[in-house]
C-alpha cells in the first residue's frame, strides 16, 4: 500500500524520487529488524551492497558484533567490518553464555541431518522410540514437536524430540513422492497421537500439518506447553498472593502470564537457565540444503518442549 501511494505521488512530482524514497524506507526497515534481532530476515531482504553496509554498520553500533561478522562473511563485505577479531570472539563467547548451546542439553548426538528419503523414515522413528524404553510406560515419555514453514506458509520441516534424541523430517522433500507420504502416514503420524506429545503455541503448527496432506491425522491433540506454563505460573502467583505470603505485592501486568503469554525463549530461560537464540527463526526454511545453524535451531526448539515438560511433570 505504501509503495502504491509513493508511486502515485512520485508520478505527479518527480519519478526519480521514488527510488530514493524506497531506499530510505528500506534502510529504516533494516534498522528496525536489526534492533529486534531478526538477522535472518535482514540477510534475506538486503539485496544490494548499499543496504548491506547499512545493516553491518548498525549491528556494530548496537554491539551485535557476532551478527555483523556473520553477515559480512555471507555478503563478502569483510572490509566493511571495523571490529577486530578479538572483539568479535568476545561477543561470540557472550552469546554462548547467554543462549542455550547444543552442549548444554541432554542430547546424546550431534545436530542431526534431515530425514529426506522414504526408506529412512522408519529407522529414524525407531531411533527416537528407543529412548523411551527406560520408562515404565513408553507413552509417559514426552515427545517435543515443532514445525517450520517457508515463505509460502507450507510446512517444510517437522521436528520430534525426546530428552536425548531429535529427528528432523524434511516434509518438503518427503511429501513430493507417494512413498514419502506413505512413510510419514505409517510411521510418523502415530507418534503425533501420543498423549505426551508436547508443542508450543500449537495452533499454527497443527494447521500447517493439516494443510500438508492426508498423511497427518486430524485426531492429534498435543499438549500446549505455552498454555501449561502460563497456567502453572498463574497458579503460583495466586498461591503467593492468597497464601502465607499474602502481603507480597501482586505481579505487575508485564509479569502477568495471562496477559502476556511467554515465548519459548523465555520459557527456556525460566526452566533451563538459558534463553533460546531465535536468529534462525525467520530464515528460508523452504530452501535446501538446510544449514547446520538451521538444523541446530530447529532441533533445539523441539528438545526444549520435551525437556521443560519433563521438568514440569517430574514432581507431579
Amino acid at each position: 500500500i505504501a509503495d502504491a501511494v509513493a508511486r502515485r505521488f512520485a508520478a505527479d512530482v518527480d519519478p526519480s524520487l521514488l527510488e530514493e524514497a524506497r531506499l530510505a524506507h528500506f534502510r529504516r526497515t533494516l534498522v528496525k529488524l536489526c534492533e529486534k534481532g531478526q538477522i535472518s530476515v535482514v540477510e534475506r531482504i538486503a539485496d544490494h551492497d548499499d543496504l548491506r553496509r547499512v545493516a553491518i554498520r548498525h549491528l556494530e553500533t548496537e554491539g551485535r558484533l557476532a551478527a555483523a561478522d556473520r553477515l559480512a562473511k555471507v555478503w563478502r563485505l569483510r572490509e566493511e567490518l571495523s571490529s577486530d577479531d578479538g572483539a568479535v570472539a568476545r561477543d561470540v563467547a557472550r552469546r554462548r553464555h547467554r543462549y542455550l548451546q547444543w552442549d548444554d542439553t541432554t542430547l546424546d548426538h550431534p545436530p542431526p541431518d534431515v530425514v529426506d528419503t522414504a526408506d529412512d523414515v522408519a529407522p529414524a522413528v525407531a531411533s527416537l522410540l528407543r529412548t523411551t524404553t527406560t520408562t515404565k510406560d513408553d507413552d509417559d515419555e514426552p515427545i517435543g514437536f515443532d514445525v517450520e514453514w517457508g515463505a509460502d506458509c507450507k510446512a517444510t520441516l517437522l521436528q520430534l524430540a525426546t530428552t536425548t534424541t531429535v529427528v528432523l523430517f524434511d516434509l518438503k522433500t518427503l511429501l513430493v513422492s507417494d512413498a514419502g507420504a506413505d512413510a510419514l502416514r505409517i510411521h510418523v503420524a502415530p507418534l503425533l497421537l501420543r498423549p505426551t506429545l508436547v508443542g508450543f503455541g500449537v495452533g499454527q503448527d497443527l494447521r500447517r500439518l493439516r494443510e500438508s496432506g492426508p498423511w497427518f491425522s486430524a485426531d492429534a491433540h498435543p499438549i500446549d506447553l505455552q498454555a501449561l506454563v502460563r497456567d502453572r505460573r498463574r497458579q503460583r502467583n495466586d498461591d503467593d498472593i492468597n497464601g502465607d505470603d499474602a502481603r507480597r505485592t501482586p505481579p505487575t501486568a508485564a509479569a502477568d502470564p495471562g496477559k502476556h503469554p511467554p515465548g519459548l525463549a523465555t520459557v527456556a530461560h525460566w526452566y533451563l537457565g538459558k534463553s533460546l537464540d531465535k536468529y534462525e527463526q525467520c530464515s528460508r526454511w523452504d530452501l535446501r540444503p538446510l544449514s547446520l545453524d538451521q538444523r541446530t535451531y530447529a532441533a533445539l526448539d523441539a528438545w526444549v518442549c520435551a525437556a521443560v515438560y519433563a521438568k514440569l511433570t517430574s514432581h507431579d
